[in-house]
């Protein structure tokens, strides 16, 4: 069956709320997690390079893959996807400056959720490296665990960490070192046929001319 696929920018134009965003951010760190945990990285959050399949947003591809198993670029990569994170939230899909990002955080603390502020702080700051869905998990134990202090037969460790391996497995297949050719290729085929597609009217253009000054030539110049 044919995939149903959109560009994250796609999606974005659907002026999501900033609850649907973070359900996104949360299903894209899982996935971040479960290709790092096989040696896979993501060489690029541009929204373009994001596709979100069947529209659920469980199942999100990111199309731009690269092979490795260096600590610092698997922590490199949780940096990245925290600074797409803060792109994310506040609109902004332009060039966003490390050592700035850092030194002026406070200023974009005002768009991210309240009580994820200081997971981003951490990672963007401090060079936490701690995955969101880890996070969150901590976050919902804490919330339950005041929530139901006073529930007779509460248990909080009934609760269970978030799990989106199933989708994943899709989306990647059991080793997504097999998947980072077939978009490397896929990449590369759809650029150049954005190539040739953009040289066929030069082409056709210059073609025409010539063959229009070769009829003037004939018709005028052999009088």
């Amino acid at each position: 069956m044919e995939e149903n696929t959109i560009t994250l920018r796609q999606w974005l134009d659907t002026n999501p709320d900033m609850d649907q965003k973070r359900d996104l951010y949360l299903y894209g760190d899982m996935a971040l997690n479960y290709l790092n945990d096989r040696g896979v990285v993501v060489s690029s959050f541009d929204p373009e390079d994001i596709s979100i399949v069947d529209n659920d947003i469980r199942k999100i591809r990111f199309n731009a893959l690269e092979a490795s198993e260096d600590y610092s670029k698997l922590k490199d990569n949780l940096y990245n996807y925290c600074k797409f994170g803060v792109r994310l939230y506040l609109d902004y899909y332009d060039y966003l400056d490390d050592s700035f990002l850092k030194s002026h955080f406070n200023e974009f603390e005002f768009g991210l959720p309240k009580d994820d502020v200081n997971y981003f702080k951490g990672v963007v700051q401090r060079g936490s490296f701690v995955y969101f869905n880890e996070f969150d998990f901590e976050l919902r134990k804490k919330k339950l665990k005041e929530l139901g202090s006073d529930v007779e037969g509460f248990d909080i460790n009934s609760l269970s960490k978030p799990n989106n391996d199933y989708n994943n497995r899709l989306i990647y297949g059991d080793n997504p070192k097999d998947m980072v050719n077939t978009y490397s290729k896929s990449r590369i085929k759809s650029r150049d046929a954005a190539f040739v597609e953009f040289m066929y009217y030069p082409v056709m253009i210059s073609l025409i001319f010539g063959v229009i000054l070769l009829i003037a030539y004939c018709f005028f110049g052999l009088k």
